[in-house]
Order: C-alpha cells, then sequence, then structure tokens
C-alpha cells in the first residue's frame, strides 16, 4: 500500500503540472489533501487496474473521510496555506490524524521544500550571524 501511496502521490503532483525535476514547475498551484482523495475514488472504482490496487485505493479513501470536502479535517484542503514571506515559519501537524499524517508530512515537506529551492538566498540557520 505503501508504494501505491508514492505513487499516486507523483501522479497528483504530475496532474498539477509540478515536475520534481523541472524547478519552473514549483511555482503552480500545490494539489490539496481532497485532490488525494479523489483520486483514490477513481482508482478504486477504475476497473482495468489490478484487484490489490483497487483494495489499496479503497483502504486509503475509507480512512481518509476526514480529509474529504466535508470531512471534520477539511479546513486542510486550503490551497496556499503558509506564509514564506516572514523570517520563521512555524508548522504544526501535532494535532493531525495519524492516519493522514504521512500524507500531510510529504504535502508540507513539497510545499516548504519548493520556498527554499526558488529563493536560494534565504538562510534558514537560526544561529548564523547576520552582518
Amino acid at each position: 500500500m505503501k508504494g501505491y501511496l508514492e505513487d499516486t502521490l507523483h501522479s497528483l503532483y504530475k496532474s498539477k503540472g509540478i515536475h520534481r525535476t523541472k524547478p519552473d514547475t514549483w511555482n503552480n498551484s500545490f494539489p490539496v489533501l481532497s485532490d488525494l482523495r479523489e483520486y483514490f475514488e477513481r482508482y478504486m472504482a477504475n476497473k482495468d487496474l489490478s484487484s490489490d490496487t483497487k483494495r489499496s485505493a479503497g483502504a486509503l479513501y475509507r480512512k481518509t473521510s476526514a480529509i474529504g470536502i466535508d470531512g471534520s479535517l477539511s479546513y486542510l484542503n486550503q490551497d496556499h496555506m503558509f506564509d514564506f514571506s516572514r523570517d520563521y515559519i512555524v508548522i504544526n501537524i501535532s494535532g493531525v490524524d495519524d492516519e493522514i499524517k504521512s500524507a500531510m508530512y510529504i504535502l508540507v515537506c513539497g510545499i516548504v521544500g519548493s520556498r527554499f529551492r526558488t529563493d536560494l538566498k534565504k538562510r534558514f540557520n537560526a544561529l548564523e550571524k547576520k552582518n
């Protein structure tokens, strides 16, 4: 199931025009978690896929109901939730349900990583002296 999740995340980013090896695409709009859930729903209903893939999609779809549009964690489905213009960034996902924490780590790391890759002059070492 872990491999299926990773493959789905790669497909989702590509659907948004974001490619790992093309920095100029990192400014495109990032997917939100409900987009991922829509992929699970489509995959579990796709008759051309293997039964293992459909089972994985179905299991992940059921486990992620909280991140659906009407779910209790639907607030996580906002585009551009982070303000990268500040010198300090604090992202607290400690209250996120364990079932989707891995997906949140991937989403947050992708968004934060793209910010530091596109602004190479921005330093993030808090101990470094500024001149």
